[in-house]
């Protein structure tokens, strides 16, 4: 036979469940109606049970603690137990979720498709696009989290030194080489080219580019095929 009675109001069910876990951890069997089966009488159960168990415990929302009730119709209680009430905690209410502080920009990233990804002769009008719908720190702060997308757009801003970005080949190097190390196509296309001409402080290097273009060519980036084919290239 059980050694605690559990009493509990429904919405404190997980507060109760803690609780009888814990006085079990302690050495205590502990009777709750979730051991009731279905079809059993309640009421002449739960009489038995609190009849033969050595102590109960009332679980309790708030402060307040009231008498305890045990039977509406006049029936004799059982007898006298210790009944010690254990208060649950008062509800908190849940944390308000965390403001995202790249939603602008990254919706604006978001809204660029995948064709003008794999398609796009110039991505000068779609940086600007970016960076009118945000703004320029924005897509620097996005960038700076590790989004590939937003690495690539800072990087073709500072190479032709638009939509407030200064003209530095290094810098563009930097970010397309970030953005191709995750795989993006644009990146892998952009940071070839730069192989290609030397820039940045690349040496030029024919065979490094072919890779590069290759690579983003077999992702389907339209600009790297091209790039490739007029260097008789294949991918």
């Amino acid at each position: 036979m059980a050694d605690v009675f559990l009493s509990y109001k429904r919405e404190d069910r997980a507060t109760a469940q803690r609780l009888a876990q814990a006085l079990g951890q302690l050495g205590f069997e502990v009777w709750w109606d979730f051991e009731l089966l279905s079809g059993q009488a309640y009421r002449k159960v739960i009489r038995e049970i609190i009849s033969k168990c050595k102590a109960a415990v009332v679980l309790v929302a708030g402060l307040v603690v009231g008498p305890m009730v045990f039977e509406p119709n006049g029936a004799a209680p059982p007898p006298a137990i210790d009944a010690t009430p254990a208060l649950a905690p008062a509800a908190t209410p849940a944390p308000a979720p965390a403001r995202d502080p790249h939603a602008a920009v990254r919706a604006a990233v978001d809204a660029i498709t995948e064709r003008e990804w794999s398609t796009a002769s110039t991505f000068a009008p779609i940086v600007e696009r970016v960076v009118r719908a945000s703004s320029r720190n924005q897509l620097l702060a996005l960038a700076d989290t590790g989004d590939a997308r937003a690495q690539f757009l800072v990087g073709r801003g500072h190479f032709g030194g638009i939509a407030g970005f200064a003209q530095n080949d290094a810098q563009a190097v930097r970010l397309y080489r970030l953005a191709a190390n995750q795989g993006m196509a644009s990146g892998r296309n952009n940071l070839g080219a730069m192989y290609e001409l030397g820039r940045g402080g690349l040496t030029a290097d024919r065979a490094e580019a072919v890779r590069l273009y290759r690579l983003a060519a077999r992702q389907g980036e339209t600009n790297a095929q091209q790039n490739l084919t007029r260097l008789g290239e294949t991918w």
